[in-house]
């Protein structure tokens, strides 16, 4: 992977841990097994885009973005869209590898870095903002690749008051076992009583 979470993330990401062991669950450290998932991934994405965008009504009053976008997904051949659509089960087998090993459940970063400031990428091309996700949100889209399910948790605060979060991953039909340990780290860090007030 290109990309590596900062010391935030990787204090969340361990903050976590910590609280999960304390709760009486057992936490490891292992390397994911990523594979190629990433192209296959981005190959679906950017034709899906392509396609959708396409289909719409008048998709010329598209944001240029947009429009880039769409036109990264045109390169995708039908070969290629084809190729990572196959390929889908052999990811999902290598991400499961982990599981195989008697692991419940994955617990990863969410961003690799605070997410960037509103209106950050605006005016910027559909290229340049491809590449400036994938370095800060690199390990959330993939699963819609796999279709494993997968929720975002919270895991606490920077000194300065900005919420950090982390990933939970199952394997496919583990929704009980991630809900459940998701509901636990939400009730142990009493994240209702960090909800802003309404406003009128």
């Amino acid at each position: 992977m290109a990309t590596r979470p900062d010391a935030e993330q990787l204090g969340a990401l361990q903050g976590t841990a910590d609280l999960l062991r304390s709760l009486g669950h057992e936490v490891v450290e292992r390397d994911f097994p990523w594979g190629p998932v990433f192209g296959n991934f981005l190959a679906r994405y950017l034709r899906g885009v392509h396609d959708e965008a396409a289909a719409m009504p008048y998709p010329e009053r598209l944001s240029r973005r947009t429009r880039g976008y769409m036109r990264m997904g045109s390169l995708i051949p039908d070969a290629v869209l084809a190729r990572a659509r196959s390929e889908e089960a052999k990811d999902l087998g290598r991400a499961n590898g982990i599981f195989r090993d008697g692991f419940d459940l994955v617990l990863m970063p969410l961003f690799a870095r605070r997410p960037p400031k509103v209106m950050y990428h605006d005016g910027r091309s559909a290229y340049w903002t491809l590449n400036s996700n994938g370095r800060w949100i690199p390990y959330t889209a993939v699963f819609n690749h796999t279709g494993q399910p997968a929720a975002a948790v919270p895991a606490g605060f920077t000194g300065d008051g900005f919420p950090l979060t982390v990933q939970l991953v199952a394997p496919p039909d583990g929704e009980g076992v991630l809900l459940s340990v998701a509901a636990q780290l939400e009730r142990e860090r009493d994240w209702p009583a960090h909800l802003p007030p309404a406003t009128p």
